[in-house]
C-alpha cells in the first residue's frame, strides 16, 4: 500500500507552513517473483547463460481522482526496468557473480522518485552447481521532487542510496520440489533524506528508513507433469509490517495463472494474475482487486511484466 490521498493533502499543506517531515516507501509489484532485482540486488544473474530483461508497469488505484484540483491524479503509477547477467569464470566459464541496473520511475500525484540503481553479486557454488549462495550490494541515484505547473512552485532533491542482500538457490529439493530460492536484503541503508526548497522560508523534509525484505519461492511438480504449482511469498518491514503471497499453476510450460493477497496493517487487496510464456518470453497481468478502505473510490489496480532472457551460449 502507498501513501493516501489524505497523506498527499498533508504534504502540500505542510509547504506552506514550518518544515514538515514525511516518510518514503518503496513501490510494490504484484508480480514481485519476476521483478526481484527491484528490492534485492542478489536476485541477479539467476539464469545460467543469458541476459535478463524485465519491465514491469504498476497503476494503481486507477479510478481514484477527487473533484478538487488539489486531489487530481493522485493515484500511483510506477514503472520498473531491470537488466542483469553472468560474470563466467574465463577457464571453465563457470558463473561467479554477475551485474546489474535497476531503474525504478515512481509517480504519486505531484510528486515524482526517479531511482537508478547499479548491481553487483557474487556467486558462491556448492554441491557441483545444485546450489548457490550469492551476496549481493547495490549502488543507487535517487532524485525526488515535487512538480506540479506555473501555479505553484516546483522543488527537487537527489542523493546516494545503498543496499545489500543475500539469496540461497537450490535447483532441486526433493523429487517435486524445485528452483527453490530463500532471500533477504536491505534497502536504504544509508536512510536517504531529501529537502525540498521551495523558496527561502518554505521547505519540507522526506526520507525514506532502511527496509527490510525476505522473499522465498520455489515450483511443485505435480502428479500431471505439465502441471507446476509456482508458490511465492514476500514479506516487507519498514516500521509496520507488509505480506504478499500469490500462487500461480503453469501449465505445459505455456500458460500460467493464479492468485495472490496483500495485507499492509490490515487486507489491502486480493489479486487476479494471468501469464503467458513462450521460449525465453513471459508476460504477465494481474489485477488487485482493492479490499480496504480506498476501494470506495478505486477501481483496482493494473499491473503488467515482460521479461525476456536472452541466450548466449
Amino acid at each position: 500500500m502507498r501513501p493516501s490521498s489524505f497523506k498527499v493533502f498533508l504534504a502540500i499543506f505542510g509547504l506552506l507552513i514550518a518544515k514538515p517531515t514525511f516518510a518514503q516507501q518503496d513501490p510494490y509489484y504484484t508480480h514481485f517473483r519476476f521483478n526481484q532485482p527491484a528490492y534485492n540486488p542478489a536476485s541477479i544473474g539467476d539464469t545460467d547463460s543469458s541476459i535478463g530483461l524485465s519491465a514491469v508497469y504498476h497503476g494503481q488505484w486507477k479510478s481514484t481522482d477527487d473533484q478538487s484540483s488539489l486531489y487530481q491524479n493522485v493515484a500511483p503509477t510506477t514503472i520498473n526496468f531491470n537488466i542483469d547477467g553472468q560474470i563466467l569464470n574465463k577457464n571453465n566459464h563457470d558463473p561467479i557473480g554477475a551485474i546489474g541496473i535497476s531503474v525504478v520511475d515512481d509517480k504519486l500525484g505531484y510528486f515524482k522518485t526517479t531511482t537508478m540503481t547499479l548491481q553487483g553479486a557474487y556467486f558462491v557454488n556448492l554441491n557441483e552447481g545444485y546450489s548457490r549462495i550469492v551476496f549481493g550490494s547495490e549502488v543507487g541515484f535517487i532524485q525526488f521532487g515535487y512538480v506540479r505547473d506555473d501555479s505553484f512552485p516546483s522543488a527537487s532533491d537527489q542523493t546516494l542510496d545503498l543496499g545489500m542482500g543475500m539469496m540461497l538457490r537450490h535447483k532441486r529439493l526433493t523429487h517435486t520440489i524445485k528452483d527453490l530460492y530463500l532471500g533477504v536484503s536491505m534497502r536504504h541503508l544509508n536512510a536517504p533524506v531529501f529537502e525540498l526548497k521551495f523558496d527561502t522560508s518554505r521547505s519540507t523534509l522526506w526520507y525514506y528508513s532502511p527496509a527490510i525484505y525476505f522473499t522465498s519461492g520455489a515450483e511443485i511438480i505435480t502428479s500431471k507433469p505439465q502441471l507446476v504449482i509456482e508458490p511465492a511469498i514476500l514479506f516487507k518491514y519498514t516500521g509496520k509490517f507488509q505480506m504478499d503471497l500469490n500462487v500461480m499453476a503453469r501449465y505445459n510450460n505455456t500458460f500460467r495463472g493464479g492468485l495472490g493477497y496483500r495485507q499492509f496493517g490490515t487486507t489491502d487487496a486480493m489479486s487476479l494474475m494471468l501469464g503467458y510464456i513462450r521460449g525465453g518470453m513471459q508476460i504477465g497481468y494481474s489485477y488487485d482487486i482493492t479490499l480496504s478502505r480506498i476501494r470506495t473510490v478505486s477501481s483496482g489496480t493494473h499491473e503488467i511484466m515482460i521479461a525476456y532472457d536472452f541466450r548466449f551460449m
